[in-house]
C-alpha cells in the first residue's frame, strides 16, 4: 500500500516536471533550475541526498527530454507532441 503511494507520488513529480519543461522547452530558466539538483562531485553527505532526489523525483523528465530536444528541435518537438 505504501509503496504504491510512493510510486504515485514519485511518477507525479516526474510528469509534473515534465509538463513544465514542455511548456517552457529545454534551454530555459525552470531547466537550468533543475540541472541545478545533479552534484557531479560529491563532497558532502547533503550532496549525496541532492542527487538520490534528483534521481528519483526529476531525472527521468529532465534527461529524456532535453535527449529529444537537442535532437528535434524545441518547435518541432511541441508541434509532434500536439499531434500525437
Amino acid at each position: 500500500m505504501y509503496i504504491f503511494i510512493l510510486l504515485s507520488a514519485v511518477v507525479g513529480v516526474q510528469l509534473m516536471n515534465a509538463g513544465v519543461l514542455w511548456i517552457f522547452g529545454y534551454p530555459s530558466i525552470y531547466s537550468k533550475y533543475l540541472e541545478g539538483f545533479h552534484t557531479k562531485n560529491l563532497e558532502k553527505w547533503y550532496d549525496v541526498i541532492f542527487n538520490i532526489i534528483f534521481c528519483i523525483f526529476i531525472s527521468v523528465a529532465y534527461f529524456s527530454y532535453r535527449k529529444v530536444s537537442s535532437k528535434y528541435g524545441f518547435f518541432r518537438l511541441k508541434s509532434i507532441t500536439v499531434l500525437v
